[in-house]
This record gives C-alpha cells, structure tokens and sequence, in this order.
C-alpha cells in the first residue's frame, strides 16, 4: 500500500477513536415512561421513599431498574427482580439507605436496568415529614406538603378537574337514574384526563422486597362539576347541578357528596346505583335548598370527604345556570343546558395589554418536565400558566424584583386577581390588576412594586383568585442583577443572561 494511503487509514482511524472516546456517557433510555409522583426526602421516621406513576395503558417491569439522587453513582436502591407497576397504577419503594438531603440541593431520580435517566425533580431544603408531590397525579406542578403515600395526591380545598371538550349529548334527567352497575371501574388514562388509577389494587411494595401489597381500590377520577342553578325561580323548582364524566369508562358515584361552601348546610348524598357514563352527564336535582342566591361554592366530594372538584359564584340570576366551557373557563348563562354540552362562553373575558417591560414572540414551546404529563384545569381556573423565568436580587441593573410568565396553552388567559406571592405565610402577595391577561405562547413579565423575595432563598408561587397553586418553584440563593430561569425541560438554572419577555439563556458557567 502507498506510504499515503497508509497515512489516511491511520488517520481515519485516529479521528473514530477520538469520536469513540468524545460520545456520551449515558445512552438515551428506551424504557417507557414511568414517572417520579411524589417522594419523602426526610421521614419523621423510617426509611426515605418514592412513589412511582406508570401512565401508560398497560402493566411495566421494572425490575433492575435503580432510585438514585442528582449524582449517578455510589449509593442508590435498586428495584428487585419481577417489580411490576400496573397500568395508571402507583408504586411505593422505600429507599434501602438514605441518600436524599435533608438541607440544600438534592434531586430524586429514576434509573433504567440500563442506567438512563427517566425521570428526576430537584428540590431545596427539605422539611421532616413532608413530602414533595405532583397534584394533580403525573402533572407539572410539584407541592410540599403532608404525604400521601401510595395514594391519589390532592391539594387541600378544591382540587384539580381535567379540562374537557364534551363529544356526547345525553337525555337531560331530573334525577339520577339507578342502573345495575354496583362496582366503580376506574376510568381508562388519556392525554387529557387526570391520572387513574386501574381496576386492580395500588401495589406498595414493602421495604427492600420486590414483591408489593395491595391498597384500597381507588375511587374513579375525571368527574367534573360542568354547570349548576343556584336561584330557581319560574323555570326550574329545585337547585340542580350537572356533572361531566371525563374519563372513557362508567363510574358508579354512590355514596358521593353535593355540598356548599365548607362548613355550609347538609351535604346532599347521592344515592345506591348512581352511576355516570363514559364521557356523559348526570343532572342531580337537589330535594331541599343548599346553594345560596347571593355567593356561595358547589363541592363535589368523594365518600372519603374528599373534594374532588368545586367552583365559586359571588351571585346568580334567577332560572339562570353556572356553565363550565369547553375550556374550562366559568360564565353565567341565561341558556342552562342541563344533560347537554355546554356552548363557548359568549364573548371573552379580556383582551392581551401591554406590560411594563419589552416581550417578545417566543420561539419555542416549554415544557415543564422532561416526562409526558396529562393537561388539567385545577379548580375553575385554566391551566397553562407558568413560571418562566425571576430575578430575586435586584441591585445596580435593576430597581424591581421581576416574574416572567409564559402561556402553554393555546388560548388568551384573563389573569386578574392572580397572585404572585413567596413561601406560605410569607409577605404580602402582589394582586395582577384587572385587565392582566397574557396570550397564548406568549411572554407576560411583572415587576413587583415592593420586594416579596428573600434574597438568600425563597419560594415563587403563582396563584390563582381562589389561591391555590397555579405554579411554584424554590431557590436556596440568589446572585445580584442575575435571574433564575426554567429550562424547557422545567428545571430551574441561574441563568448566563437575563431574557424577560424573551427566550431564556442558558445556564451560566459554574
């Protein structure tokens, strides 16, 4: 062979070798999706632990799989051989040693038998005793709070409703109609419902064995409050309230609760057979007045006194309903459609203003973790709403503590009467004015006219009206003049530049 042509060869083979030695470490996971749904950094007692959500539609091995913290390597639990996790079901896996911290940064994070990441979500400062959650289930939204261990999470007061576009028009009814269906089946997991759990028991596995022990069957999810009448008068006799059912499979509402605002009248009790279908509607006439004329809330709640979804109304018109959109946004209708799909609100709500500071169209879409996760309206308030990006410290480049928003979902959003407050009990929320809206795959950002974060460390959270969590993030520190943004993953970084109401930088350069 000519001495040049061996000089090529020895070269091509020197830039495979450098190319071998330069690719990445950890391969991309071919595993299906398993999410990380809630996780005890720091027990009162016992061992560390991490539920796991499988939201696909059928059952997973995960045998071999590891539980790790934000650094791969050293100690981590590893899930024993033959583990499974049913379809929409949980699994709890307590942590054979403790590697989560209980003061900083820390992240828990889940493995394939392979070694790729899954799923992970960071955290600062634990507190004992609580855990942190998705709520609603497999969302993009994470809570600190009291755990809820092998079981549905929900915030207190009224909990997440999955939004939804009625495709089915049933008979009206006057009352529940009993049916034969006596046992509630767990409606089948969608990209839009709420997490389900499915007919077979939650697995929970006991400590450092692979094997797992059931738990109650869960009660069905995706029932909405779609429209109720508060103030009948000529048309109707009675107060009555409609409920929307999600999900893609019946469920039998036995023993569920119609109740006021909290600490109201008697609860109405639905009773023995009441069943709802798939994607229908269910009219329940109320025997005897519970909703009050001049403002009061409707509750629905599950037969372990759990509020499964609620709306508020400060006052209502005679014979005129309380009618939930198509996209999840509340108006008063002087058309009730009971047993039928509601129509669009008639005309909006509010029209996009101008903020204080520049914004800019974005070019791309976030979103909030790394992990598919089903859309949901929480309470009466539309969902899509996100924290984006903050700058905590302000010193020399700016006078103002500043929160940028972006708006995931593809319709305007009327913000008035959000809030953007700090840690629980902390200062004083800023109120967004009436007229604040923010349109869709747009950038809004606020600057707050008195500082509410502290600057070493805090917590961000966007409220809505009723003040449950829209969005939170925390931090531990904060750098002079340098914002926090969120990845399109939904991780929190310290920015390399500060970017409100545009695209957000990368990460700075430790």
């Amino acid at each position: 062979m000519p001495i040049r042509s061996c000089r090529v060869v020895s070269l091509i083979l020197m830039l495979c070798g450098l190319a071998l030695s330069l690719r990445p470490t950890a391969a991309l996971s071919s595993s299906p999706a398993v999410l990380i749904n809630e996780f005890m950094p720091r027990p009162a007692s016992g061992a560390e632990w991490v539920e796991l959500f499988n939201p696909n539609p059928f059952d997973i091995d995960i045998g071999g799989w590891k539980l790790d913290d934000d650094t791969i390597g050293g100690s981590q639990t590893t899930i024993g051989a033959a583990t499974i996790i049913p379809a929409n079901g949980l699994l709890v896996i307590s942590l054979t040693t403790n590697i989560l911290n209980d003061t900083g940064t820390d992240a828990a994070q889940l493995l394939d038998a392979a070694g790729a990441a899954i799923d992970l979500h960071s955290y600062s400062s634990a507190t004992a005793g609580q855990s942190y959650a998705r709520v609603p289930d497999g969302s993009t939204i994470w809570v600190k709070g009291a755990p809820s261990q092998g079981t549905w999470n929900a915030l207190p007061g009224p909990t997440a409703a999955p939004s939804y576009t009625p495709t089915q028009t049933n008979t009206p009814t006057s009352t529940p109609t009993p049916t034969d269906t006596a046992t509630p089946v767990p409606p089948t997991n969608t990209a839009t419902d709420t997490p389900t759990a499915t007919a077979t028991s939650t697995p929970i596995p006991p400590t450092n064995t692979p094997s797992s022990t059931p738990t109650a069957t869960p009660y069905p999810t995706g029932i909405v409050v779609s429209e109720f009448l508060a103030n009948p008068k000529t048309l109707y006799t009675h107060e009555w309230v409609e409920l929307y059912n999600t999900a893609q499979a019946p469920a039998d509402l036995a023993g569920w609760q119609i109740d006021d605002i909290d600490g109201g009248g008697a609860p109405y009790t639905l009773p023995a057979n009441t069943t709802i279908a798939a994607g229908g509607y269910l009219v329940i006439t109320l025997p005897s007045a519970l909703l009050n004329n001049d403002g009061d809330s409707v509750r629905l709640l599950r037969p372990d006194g759990m509020v499964v979804d609620a709306a508020s109304y400060t006052s209502s018109a005679a014979d005129a309903s309380r009618t939930r959109g198509p996209d999840g946004t509340w108006y008063d209708s002087d058309a009730p459609t009971p047993g039928s799909a509601n129509p669009p609100m008639p005309t909006p709500t509010s029209t996009p203003t101008a903020t204080s500071l520049p914004t800019a169209t974005p070019t791309r879409t976030p979103t909030p973790t790394s992990a598919p996760a089903p859309s949901a309206t929480p309470g009466v308030w539309p969902d899509g709403v996100l924290l984006n990006e903050f700058l905590a410290y302000p010193k020399t480049i700016y006078s103002h503590e500043w929160v940028e928003l972006y708006n995931e979902s593809e319709i305007t959003i009327d913000l008035s009467e959000w809030k953007l407050d700090d840690v629980d009990g902390g200062g004083i929320p800023y109120t967004l004015p009436p007229g604040t809206s923010i349109a869709p795959g747009a950038f809004l950002v606020i600057e707050l006219p008195s500082a509410i974060l502290n600057n070493d460390g805090d917590s961000l959270r966007l409220l809505w009206p009723d003040g449950s969590v829209a969005d939170a993030t925390s931090y531990s520190s904060s750098v002079a003049d340098r914002s926090q943004s969120r990845s399109d993953e939904g991780e929190w970084y310290l920015g390399s530049a500060n970017t409100p109401g545009s695209r957000n930088a990368g990460a700075a350069v430790p």
